[in-house]
């Protein structure tokens, strides 16, 4: 029922094997994309509101990358300047790390645009 919302079953939805395929860094936090599309943007609000925000830092545990370069996360300031870009290292069948903490409180973190290395 599309009212409870989605289904934390280890994309068992999506594919019968999927739950043997990829491991959680914490359990009921595995997520991903849908409709084929291999983007997505994180960003920030006060919370309770609608007012945007920035972060002093954003970090992402990444699972099953693949292929080195492919996957990428790249941190903006509120001016949209890009602050860093950062690939995920490639560990088959493990977890990946990318974090970002901003080094000048001239630059916090506005927004992250994640790239995933393949469709």
């Amino acid at each position: 029922d599309p009212k409870d919302g989605p289904k934390d079953d280890l994309f068992d939805s999506i594919s019968p094997r999927a739950a043997k395929d990829f491991q959680t860094f914490s359990a009921f936090r595995l997520f991903t994309v849908a409709g084929g599309d291999n983007e997505f943007v994180a960003e920030f609000t006060v919370p309770g509101s609608h007012k945007e925000a920035t972060v002093a830092g954003f970090g992402a545990v990444l699972v099953d990358v693949d292929l080195s370069h492919k996957t990428t996360l790249t941190f903006y300031a509120d001016s949209g300047c890009i602050i860093a870009q950062e690939d995920a290292k490639a560990l088959k069948d493990g977890l990946s790390f990318v974090g970002l903490v901003s080094q000048s409180e001239k630059f916090p973190i506005a927004k992250v645009e994640v790239e995933l290395g393949t469709k």
